[in-house]
This record gives C-alpha cells, structure tokens and sequence, in this order.
C-alpha cells in the first residue's frame, strides 16, 4: 500500500493539487438539444447530490421546451473508500457515455445504442483515499441521424449511474463519496504485490523476497510506460517548444528529487539522469530515468544515503502520519 501511495502521490505531483471541496454530488450542465457541451445551448446548471434520474416523457426542468431532444453533463471527481477493482454501471434506455480518470479514452461507450441493453458495466481498479476526475453525459434524442424536422413520439429517459465496490453491493454512487469540483488525474499502480511482513508475523522483513523484488520491476516497468506516454504535459511542454529537451530532462530531475526525498548531489543526477540524455532520444530517456528511479534503494527503502538528516526525518513524518 505504500508503494501504491508513494508512486501515485509521485507523478501526480507534477498535475498540481488535487481539491476536496465541503460541496457534494456532481455538477450539472442541463443542455437543449442532442450534444452536451455547447455554451449557447445549455439551458440551466446546478449540482445533483447523485445521478439517479427518471424523467419520464417529461423534460428534466422548465427551462428546456422541447422533451423529445435534451442532453445533460455531470463533471466533477469521484473519491475511491477503498483500494481495489470496482465495477462501475450505467444504466439508461437512451445514450450516455463515462469517462473517470482518463480524460481522452472512455470507460463506457453507449452514444451510439445497436441494440435492446439498456445495462453498461466496465471496471477500475482505484486507490483508498484517492479522488478521480469524472464525467458523464447524457442524451435524448435519435442518434445518428437528422431528426430535425421529425414530428418523435414522446419517448422515455433515465439515467442511472452506480458501483460496486471492492466489499460491497451495486448501488447508486452515494453524494458522499462525489464532488463538483474537478481533480487532476492519477496514476494507479495496479500490480499485484506479495502480502507485507506483518501478514506473516513480523512487523519488519529481515530480506527482500524474490516475489516483492518482482513486483516492484512491473510496477516501474508500467509507471515508466505511462510516464513516458504523457511526458510533454508532466513536464508542461509540447512537441513544438523549443525548449523541450531542456524542459524533459528538468522534469526528471525533479522527477528523481522527489522519489528519493531530497535533492540530488552532483554525482546522482550525472548517474540518475543527465547521461541517459546522451545517447538517446527524449522519451528513451525519461524510461531509463524512470526505470532506475523506481529500482534504486533510495526510493524502494526510507534509510538509504550517508545518514540521518531533515530530509529523512521529514520523510520518516510522512510515512508516519500518511503512511
């Protein structure tokens, strides 16, 4: 679990903080028309404490005249009780589509409906204690086709949007665990890892198992891919700054100070990073960095280095308090 933790906390870092607001529930955007998203459109916003609606024929609010085209946006951040998979569903005769953490690839597709299923699952694995980014959008209307001069017969809309924890039943996503307030994304370890010492007895291992010694190689293995993915937005540049190299390699400099918890001498950013810049391109690069930065003792172990000083007693807090 700390390894979890100490990885997620690491690269999300580097997207700013991530805001737990007193508010509840999901903001809505209530939109005329079929396409969620447009300014000109929407019609009214609020926030629903949770998305369970069944609106019938009728039009969800009097601020939309027309019950037969609307679309609704719920946006905010969803916060994990527990770590472990969960199974997120959604539920509607009509179309609706879910994105949470991933902001460019959906979790649930059902925007263009073939067939009779009005039930849509898809499952996440999600860190205790940790907020994702969410959104959801809704519609009511024919899709795929212009229906605009189209006298439709009165259909029915719901929307139902619900989970199944890790040691729980479905259910509707309670207000509590939902804010309207949006969060930057996470990276979620989701290698599975051996039990920890204390499962056997002990409250501190003696030797580093052949299995936990694994665990941690697919874990870099995965970070550094997903690093490596998203490295011009982690380092705020883009494929045409000029600046870029200079941006990357500062990044992971930067990347390396925080996983080992103080700065780097001379000698451990030479090691840890500038000659990985030498003979390699920019993204070859930052996996090697990251690779030897998740391995190194000085990152898998708190006590590593010449001896004690505030950056280890800092650390020591941490771990003791956040764990």
């Amino acid at each position: 679990s700390q390894y979890r933790r100490a990885v997620t906390d690491l690269i999300t870092s580097f997207r700013g903080p991530t805001k737990w607001g007193a508010d509840r529930g999901l903001q809505a955007n209530y939109y005329r028309g079929r396409r969620p998203g447009s300014n000109r459109d929407r019609a009214a916003s609020r926030i629903d404490p949770r998305v369970e609606f069944d609106f019938g024929t009728d039009a969800p609010m009097p601020q939309i005249t027309d019950p037969r085209r609307f679309s609704i946006r719920w946006e905010g951040a969803i916060r994990a009780p527990e770590t472990g998979y969960y199974d997120f569903v959604v539920r509607t005769e009509n179309a609706a589509r879910l994105w949470i953490n991933d902001m460019n690839n959906m979790l649930l597709d059902a925007w263009v409906k073939s067939g009779d299923d009005t039930e849509y699952k898809s499952r996440l694995f999600l860190l205790g204690g940790t907020a994702y980014p969410l959104r959801l959008e809704f519609t009511k209307a024919n899709q795929g086709v212009d229906d605009s001069e189209k006298d439709l017969p009165p259909m029915k809309a719901n929307i139902s949007l619900l989970w199944e924890r890790p040691s729980g039943a479905l259910e509707p996503i309670p207000s509590r665990h939902l804010s309207p307030h949006s969060t930057p994304a996470s990276y979620v370890c989701s290698t599975p890892f051996p039990p920890d010492d204390r499962s056997y007895g002990w409250e501190r291992g003696v030797s580093v198992s052949r299995a936990w010694e694994q665990a941690t190689t697919r874990a870099a293995i995965d970070a550094a891919g997903y690093v490596t993915a998203r490295v011009s937005s982690l380092a705020g540049t883009s494929d045409q700054d000029k600046d870029r190299e200079k941006k990357i390699r500062s990044f992971c400099e930067t990347f390396a100070e925080r996983a080992f918890r103080k700065p780097l001498s001379d000698g451990q950013k030479e090691l840890f990073v500038t000659r990985h810049f030498k003979d390699a391109n920019s993204e070859d690069a930052v996996k090697r960095v990251v690779l030897l930065v998740l391995k190194s003792p000085r990152f898998l172990f708190r006590e590593v280095g010449e001896g004690p000083d505030s950056y280890d007693v800092a650390a020591r807090l941490s771990f003791g308090l956040w764990n």
